[in-house]
Parts: structure tokens; C-alpha cells; sequence
């Protein structure tokens, strides 16, 4: 018996949909993508105790794999349904063999 898990995507609640952005060069990008069915998860990353000044948070955003044409990276960007824009600073290829997992922060 082979699990398959192509489609997971449409046992999750909560997806959104998102643009894609994938930096070509030096300030030049690609065509931007239309990407349905993204997970978000929030997280907090603390880089000092006590110094809330220095904790950041991050945003990681969960594609499934059979959405891309292109294996995302680091630099890649990314703006939500509200129009807000992160900037991908990790990304773990194939997270469970369905999905790419990309770790965002907030571009300013």
C-alpha cells in the first residue's frame, strides 16, 4: 500500500491564497505567481533574553509542491491576501516529500 499525500492540502483549514515572487538577478524578478492553498504559521524567533527589542517574528509558509513550477529561495518574495510582503529567509525542500516550508520575515 502507497500513501500518497499530492493532495493533503484539502484536509486544512485555513489556507489562503498568495503572490509568488522569484528573484531572477540583481533587483529583477520573475513574472509573479498566483499560488492557492497555503498554509501560514506564526512563530517567534528570541535572539536575547529579556530584550524584546532584538526577538523577530517570523512567518512560515507551508506550498504544497505540486503548486510551483520551481523549487522557491532564499530572497524569493512573497505578499499575502492583505497585501502585506515577506521576504524568504530559509526554505526546507519537500517538508514531508508534499511541500516546500518557507521561513519569512516581514519586508519593511
Amino acid at each position: 500500500m502507497t500513501l500518497v499525500l499530492d493532495n493533503e492540502f484539502k484536509v486544512v483549514d485555513n489556507l489562503e491564497t498568495i503572490q509568488y515572487r522569484v528573484k531572477t538577478a540583481a533587483d529583477t524578478w520573475a513574472t509573479t505567481l498566483t499560488v492557492p492553498n497555503v498554509l501560514r504559521r506564526a512563530r517567534d524567533k528570541t535572539f536575547a533574553d529579556g530584550d524584546k527589542n532584538l526577538n523577530v517574528q517570523e512567518i512560515v509558509f507551508h506550498i504544497w509542491a505540486n503548486q510551483l513550477a520551481a523549487v522557491p529561495k532564499i530572497n524569493d518574495k512573497i505578499t499575502d491576501a492583505d497585501g502585506l510582503k515577506y521576504v524568504v529567509r530559509e526554505v526546507e525542500v519537500h517538508c514531508f516529500y508534499t511541500r516546500y516550508r518557507l521561513t519569512c520575515i516581514r519586508e519593511q
